[in-house]
């Protein structure tokens, strides 16, 4: 669903750029939670993109980057 989203959005143009992106996908399952009228993706492309963009962050991120900066922020 997160994929379809990208697309839909025209995200995925951009992800495939020279800079590099982290992108923290939800499961599938966590859009059962979403109003229907959001889901009707085509319709909503402004709302799918602000939801697409809250989960890509700028940077090549790994899992020892983000323990790391966990860590510091205490």
């Amino acid at each position: 669903m997160f994929n379809r989203m990208i697309q839909i959005t025209g995200l995925d143009i951009t992800l495939h750029g020279a800079d590099p992106f982290t992108v923290f996908a939800p499961r599938d399952r966590a859009f059962t939670q979403l109003p229907k009228a959001v889901m009707q993706l085509t319709s909503n492309v402004l709302l799918l993109t602000e939801m697409v963009n809250s989960h890509i962050v700028a940077g090549d991120l790994r899992y020892q980057d983000l323990v790391s900066m966990n860590s510091q922020s205490y």
